[in-house]
């Protein structure tokens, strides 16, 4: 790990790279629109199984 260090210390190009590869990811995995489309996915879903065992009781 200590090799990787260094060696990304002195490697700007890689830093530039690695800095733009997360900040990327960042962006995408925690982008409102997303975070918001997963819970709209989540209560959906939600609904749907508690429709379909309220018309199983009935």
């Amino acid at each position: 790990m200590a090799r990787a260090i260094v060696e990304l210390a002195r490697d700007e190009k890689k830093r530039a790279e690695l800095s733009e590869y997360g900040r990327k990811v960042v962006a995408e995995r925690f982008d409102i629109r997303n975070t918001v489309k997963q819970y709209e996915e989540l209560y959906l879903s939600l609904l749907k199984k508690k429709a379909s065992k309220m018309k199983g009781s009935s």
